[in-house]
C-alpha cells in the first residue's frame, strides 16, 4: 500500500495549515496593535516595469464592447465554462486580445482620491475591485498564433494601454514544462497546448501593498486575481472564446518565462489558459 500524502508531504497536514489560517486571521482582540493597515506606505506609480523589450504595441479600446459582444449577464453566467486544452481551438486577434485585456483589468475612467494621509492623490479606478486601490496584481503573457502580434512573453499595461514584448517565441515543448498536466499528461482531455493562443498569469506584486496591509497584502492579491479572472472569463465567454483557470503551474517555471524568478515582492498566484 502506498503512503498517504499526509505521511510524506506537509503539505497535505491540514492541523499546520489550520495554524497558519488561525495565526493570519483578523482578531477583535489586539487587533489595533498588531494587524491595523500601517499609513507609512506609497501608491504604485504607473510605470512599465522592463528596463527593456523588443516592441510595444498600442491597445484601443472604444466606449463600450462592440455590439457583437452584447449578451445579457443572466445568459452569460450561464454559459460560462472552464474548457478543457483538447477542446480548445479558438482564433484571436489583436483587437479581441485589446477588448478582453481593457475590459477585463483596465481603467474605468475615474479616478479617486485616497484617504487623508495621501490627500491629493489620485488614483485611476479599474473594472475589478482591488484591497485599498493598490492594484497589486500585473498580468504577463504568451502569445501564440494571434493574428496581428508576434509570438512571445509579453506584459500588459493597463493604464497606458500597452502590450510590451519582452521576449521571442519559445519552443512547445518548453511552454509544456510550465504545467503539471501537460508534462506528466495527467489528464487524456488536456495534453497539449496546442489550441492556446494566450497563456496568462497572474502575478501578485506586494512591494507596496506589504507595507500597508503585511500578510493580508498576499490574501488581497488571491482575491484580487479571482476578480480579473471573472471577468476575463466572462469577457471572453462574450466572445465565444474558450478559457481554462489553472492554479496547476510551476511557480518556478513561470517566473523564469517572465524573468521575476529573482524578484522577491513578486510571485505568480494564478493563471489562463485561452484558445
Amino acid at each position: 500500500m502506498l503512503p498517504s500524502h499526509n505521511q510524506i508531504s506537509e503539505f497535505y497536514d491540514y492541523d499546520l495549515l489550520f495554524e497558519e489560517i488561525a495565526g493570519e486571521e483578523p482578531r477583535s482582540v489586539a487587533w489595533r496593535f498588531n494587524q491595523r493597515p500601517l499609513d507609512n506606505y506609497e501608491f504604485p506609480g504607473n510605470e512599465v516595469p522592463l528596463e527593456e523589450y523588443l516592441d510595444m504595441v498600442s491597445l484601443e479600446r472604444g466606449p463600450s464592447l462592440p455590439e457583437k459582444y452584447e449578451v445579457r449577464l443572466d445568459k452569460l453566467l450561464l454559459k460560462r465554462r472552464s474548457t478543457l486544452l483538447g477542446q480548445m481551438g479558438a482564433s484571436w486577434s489583436l483587437d479581441e486580445l485589446a477588448a478582453m485585456l481593457s475590459w477585463s483589468a483596465g481603467p474605468r475612467g475615474e479616478d479617486r482620491h485616497m484617504g487623508s494621509h495621501h490627500a491629493g492623490k489620485q488614483i485611476s479606478m479599474r473594472t475589478y475591485p482591488s484591497g485599498g486601490a493598490m492594484y497589486s496584481i500585473k498580468l504577463y503573457m504568451y502569445i501564440r498564433g494571434v493574428e496581428g502580434l508576434e509570438d512571445g512573453v509579453y506584459y500588459y499595461a493597463p493604464l497606458q494601454q500597452e502590450l510590451y514584448r519582452f521576449r521571442s517565441a519559445l519552443p512547445p515543448e518548453e511552454l509544456e514544462h510550465l504545467f503539471p498536466m501537460t508534462l506528466y499528461k495527467t489528464d487524456a482531455r488536456s495534453l497539449a497546448l496546442e489550441g492556446a493562443s494566450i497563456l496568462l498569469f497572474f502575478m501578485a506584486d506586494l512591494t507596496y501593498s506589504f507595507k500597508k496591509y503585511g500578510r493580508l497584502a498576499y490574501k488581497l492579491a488571491l482575491l484580487e486575481a479571482g476578480h480579473i479572472a471573472q471577468n476575463v472569463q466572462l469577457i471572453s465567454t462574450a466572445m465565444d472564446k474558450n478559457t481554462l483557470p489553472i492554479c496547476g503551474y510551476f511557480a518556478d517555471k513561470v517566473e523564469e518565462l517572465l524573468l521575476l524568478r529573482e524578484h522577491k515582492y513578486q510571485h505568480c498566484v494564478y493563471g489562463i489558459v485561452l484558445g
